[in-house]
């Protein structure tokens, strides 16, 4: 149905010795991408924690096409392409703004509920598959 918009600017701290962003950052990149998207439905985190459920990473795959580096401008993308049973798959992108619009990585996440005290996976609850009908786009 819909992408979220994300938009920053890389900063100093983010790179990696050969001066453009270090890998394992792109993964935090990532998690605030879907934070803004969750929020966005007004899906929480604590609210799901509450009530004895969250959602955990279980599988991610990540693309690097273009380095990224200091201040150049980032527009991360965020949707759900797939909701199944218990686990939701997350589509994203990240564009490098700077001189003209280009892919700079992109990213499949595979994400799945679980149980707070068991660790175990469970169905994804009614009131959370709709909220997440409202991300979903192929």
């Amino acid at each position: 149905m819909k992408k979220v918009e994300t938009r920053f600017k890389v900063r100093s701290y983010e790179l990696d010795s050969f001066g453009h962003v270090n890998h394992a950052v792109y993964v935090q990149y990532l998690e605030f991408a879907r934070s803004e998207m969750f929020r966005s439905i007004g899906f929480s985190m604590q609210d799901a924690f509450r009530k004895g459920i969250y959602p955990v990473v279980a599988n991610l795959t990540v693309n690097y096409r273009k380095e990224l580096l200091l201040h150049d401008e980032v527009l991360l993308t965020c949707f759900i392409s797939k909701i199944g049973r218990s686990s939701f798959t997350i589509r994203e992108e990240g564009y490098k703004l700077t001189n003209g619009q280009m892919k700079a990585f992109d990213a499949e996440v595979v994400m799945a509920f679980v149980d707070k005290t068991s660790s175990v996976s469970v169905m994804i609850p009614t009131e959370v598959r709709n909220q997440f009908q409202q991300l979903l786009f192929s």
